[in-house]
């Protein structure tokens, strides 16, 4: 009995070795020069975990990986893809993707993506891509170097993004897009409608730009607002401290440590002044000046009543304004247009050199011009 026992256990072990070592062969990969699939599991080759292909081809494929090209309406390989992976429908691969993968719905990466992925719908890459993402509608990544979509191009990292409606990225080194470009931290910001970030080396948008914090360069058709700016250029420039020049219609700074050029400028403490003055012309001018104490804008009106027809003037000034104790010195150049109100089309311009000095003889006296 003690005999039968022992042969049966040695039985028992050689036969668990066999199931072991057969299990051990069929998990590992085997590596076919061509594959051809109709579906899985029907493929010359085989088809799962364990095949990989050099060159794959069918209606629906699915291998463990692809060494050299892969063709199919629906083409997934489930541990990585290392040359061209192309499918009519989708095509996806559970790890990375080393060179071209192309679709016409979608192309999805789990992994990395090093060299491109194209599809005409979303191209999705779930860790980062060294290379390109381009897509009809939407492309997706970690972090890419550069995405170009249709639609919206997203990426927590991004190098480069272009994108027909809306860019969006943690940190971008440049935007471009046709509605909105969106990132915290941007180096180039372009956008249609809008451009937003916290940080940026320049933003240019036909709407409105928005900077929480600094910004270099502001270009907008409307309204540029930043906490702390470079350059601003728009109607409208809102900045909490200016390092630079801001040029619009309106410009509005808490602290100016440049020049404001516009139609109105306010500056947080520096007062706005309210000055009249007549000419030769006849016309009752009034001038808002605004600005910096040294350095000033002024949008004026006049109007001219004593002849028939009645003229009316709208016009724009910049000058200088130097204070030597109680007298002070101004120097300023005014441009305005004169309308006639019998004939609206008719209209001439005249340009003025003006100078003025005087003594101020009381704070709240204001200059009176020569």
């Amino acid at each position: 009995m003690r005999f039968m026992s022992m042969k049966l256990s040695c039985v028992l072990v050689s036969l668990a070795t066999v199931f072991i070592s057969a299990s051990t062969a069929m998990s590992e990969e085997r590596v076919v020069p061509l594959n051809i699939s109709l579906m899985p599991p029907f493929a010359i080759a085989g088809s799962g975990d364990s095949v990989v292909s050099n060159i794959s081809w069918g209606i629906v494929t699915k291998t463990a990986r692809i060494e050299g090209a892969s063709f199919s309406v629906v083409n997934i390989h489930t541990k990585s893809v290392r040359g061209l992976q192309s499918a009519w429908l989708v095509g996806t691969s559970g790890g990375s993707v080393d060179g071209l993968q192309s679709s016409l719905i979608v192309s999805s990466a789990k992994g990395d993506v090093n060299g491109a992925q194209v599809a005409v719908v979303v191209n999705h890459a779930g860790g980062s891509v060294d290379g390109m993402q381009v897509t009809g509608l939407i492309s997706h990544a970690s972090s890419s170097t550069k995405q170009i979509s249709g639609i919206m191009s997203i990426a927590p990292s991004a190098g480069y993004q272009l994108s027909g409606l809306m860019s969006h990225a943690a940190s971008a080194g440049n935007q471009t897009s046709g509605l909105m470009s969106y990132a915290p931290s941007a180096g180039n910001q372009v956008s249609g409608f809008m451009s937003h970030a916290s940080t940026a080396r320049l933003q240019a948008s036909g709407f409105m730009n928005y900077v929480r914090d600094t910004v270099g360069v502001q270009i907008a058709g409307i309204v540029n607002v930043a906490h702390k700016s470079t350059v601003q250029s728009g109607l409208i420039n809102v900045t909490g401290h200016s390092e630079g020049t801001q040029l619009g219609f309106i410009n509005i700074a808490q602290q100016q440590d440049g020049v404001p050029l516009g139609a109105f400028s306010y500056v947080k403490g520096v007062p706005v002044r309210l000055n009249t003055w007549s000419d030769e012309t006849g016309f009752a001018n009034i001038g808002i000046v605004s600005g910096l104490p040294n350095i000033y804008s002024m949008f004026v009106v006049g109007y001219r009543s004593y002849d028939t027809p009645k003229w009316w003037s709208v016009g724009y000034g910049f000058g200088a304004h130097v204070t030597r104790g109680a007298n002070f010195y101004q120097f300023d150049w005014v441009t305005t247009a004169m309308f006639n109100e019998d004939d609206p089309e008719f209209n001439e311009n005249i340009s003025r050199l003006r100078f003025a000095l005087g003594r101020q003889l009381a704070s709240l006296c204001m200059p009176v011009q020569a």
